[in-house]
């Protein structure tokens, strides 16, 4: 027989949501210890198994369930004291032993408290800025200015060359608020489906905090430079270093960084960021440098040629990296951003969450004329980058 009364009791317990979702995805400064079987493993999340909304998925061919709270509702009678018991000891409230690759936490029993509570709503914040019959989009970049900007040009590019609906939905962009970094909270919900922008380190608010709490952003990407295994990143302007990373990480390279004193022989691949003095040091340094790649921005290598001819000339093969458009140009980057959000949408469904138009993004591959070739499969997480490969004059 189902508890029900006691379920929905449960999920009105006054403890901040906001608490539970750091536990979830762990971003808090201490998150829960997490054992499978006798081995301690640090930076196991329950979101990195169940997705970011417990929408569940798999693990290689091991397919792992739902835990929101419809899920929760259909495997029995939980509270917060049987789900402390299933989280801590793998025991179901039905008397079930979850099979050993389930990890087990050591939380406390309010912090079981604050995740059934996070698990109770995460559903209604899947589905966060969708109704019958409109999507709603937030705009962000440098400024208030420049977000509104695109955002009318986002609006004047879906009226002229965007579907006029999408499953029955139109499109509805505003102005990403100031505030939404404090977005969802215990008591209020973003009103807005996703995040489009100009880039992350372009934004005029911190748009990691909104992506941590689970808000999907748009962003343009392309492939990362074929042949980055081992890298090692020299200091440099922070912004351009952490778009460097991502591309990086995007092709699941292994990053070291140091700077160039420190590199070492064994390294093929060098990336350096921001500074002049950092390029010099490389193409000054002892290393042999033939057959090796260096990757710098391509502002970097217009402000030290000498740097680089240096390193050419060593036999380096140097790759600068540029934006592939213009993102200072609105229309341009709506152009773009119509097309990405147009091919995602209907190959959503009308079934429209987050989770469901993540998975969808995940799949696209796209061509979109003066844009390099595409694909979120590879890379899900990069700005619009495109590599060119110097050459020594002849």
């Amino acid at each position: 027989m189902w508890a029900l009364p006691i379920l929905l009791l449960a999920w009105a317990i006054p403890v901040a949501a906001q608490d539970g979702r750091a536990l979830y995805h762990g971003l808090g400064p201490d998150p829960p210890r997490a054992r499978i079987g006798r081995m301690e493993s640090r930076g196991l999340t329950c979101a990195g198994c169940h997705g970011r909304f417990a929408e569940g998925g798999s693990e290689g061919r091991i397919p792992v369930p739902a835990i929101d709270r419809a899920a929760l509702l259909a495997a029995g009678a939980y509270d917060a004291a049987s789900l402390l018991r299933t989280l801590s000891e793998g025991v179901t409230p039905d008397g079930r032993r979850l099979a050993a690759t389930m990890p087990r936490f050591s939380l406390s029993a309010r912090e079981a408290e604050a995740i059934l509570r996070f698990l109770g709503n995460v559903a209604q914040e899947d589905r966060a800025g969708v109704t019958g019959e409109r999507v709603v989009i937030a705009v962000s970049a440098a400024g208030s200015g420049e977000a509104d900007a695109l955002r009318l040009a986002l609006e004047r590019r879906w009226d002229t060359a965007g579907p006029r609906a999408v499953h029955g939905r139109g499109l509805h962009f505003v102005t990403l608020p100031p505030d939404a970094t404090r977005w969802p909270t215990a008591d209020r919900a973003p009103d807005f489906f996703l995040v489009v922008a100009a880039g992350r380190g372009e934004a005029s608010i911190d748009l990691r905090a909104l992506a941590q709490r689970g808000m999907p952003l748009i962003t343009a990407q392309s492939e990362v430079p074929a042949g980055l295994d081992a890298v090692r990143i020299a200091p440099g302007a922070p912004e351009m270093q952490d778009r460097l990373s991502n591309l990086v990480r995007a092709g699941g390279v292994e990053i070291r960084e140091h700077p160039p004193p420190t590199l070492s022989e064994s390294d093929r691949i060098f990336v350096v960021t921001g500074r002049e003095p950092s390029l010099t040091a490389l193409a000054a340094s002892g290393l042999p440098l033939a057959s090796r790649r260096v990757v710098l921005t391509a502002a970097l290598a217009r402000r030290a040629p000498n740097a680089v001819a240096e390193l050419l000339k060593r036999g380096a093969e140097v790759v600068a990296l540029h934006a592939a458009a213009d993102r200072a140009d609105p229309a341009k980057l709506a152009e773009l951003i119509v097309s990405i959000l147009a091919r995602t949408l209907v190959e959503t469904g009308r079934d429209l969450t987050k989770s469901r138009f993540l998975a969808a993004l995940r799949r696209l591959r796209i061509e979109i004329e003066g844009w390099p070739p595409m694909d979120f499969s590879r890379n899900p997480a990069s700005d619009a980058i495109q590599a060119i490969r110097l050459t020594r004059d002849p």
